[in-house]
């Protein structure tokens, strides 16, 4: 699996209810997330790529900061045992 991610947005790999990998997010300062906008152009973003090896019965999340400024880790893996 292939991730190129910018900003505070999350991907998480949970293989046997274990978190295997979890992108890094990214920050100019304290609460302010990279962003592409007008104020930062693409030009000076560069977003962190991944290569992850994935198997038949991972579970891969993709997330806004909605999830991960809500829950820690270990509440969304809570929340994918039960599932």
């Amino acid at each position: 699996l292939k991730i190129a991610h910018v900003g505070d947005c999350m991907a998480m790999l949970i293989r046997d209810h274990q978190l295997v990998f979890r992108s890094e997010e990214m920050w100019w300062a304290f609460n302010t997330p990279v962003q592409l906008s007008t104020h930062a152009a693409p030009d000076d973003v560069n977003p962190h790529t991944y290569a992850v090896p994935v198997r038949e019965g991972d579970l891969v999340i993709l997330a806004t900061d909605g999830l991960s400024d809500n829950l820690w880790d270990e509440d969304i893996i809570d929340e994918v045992e039960k599932w």
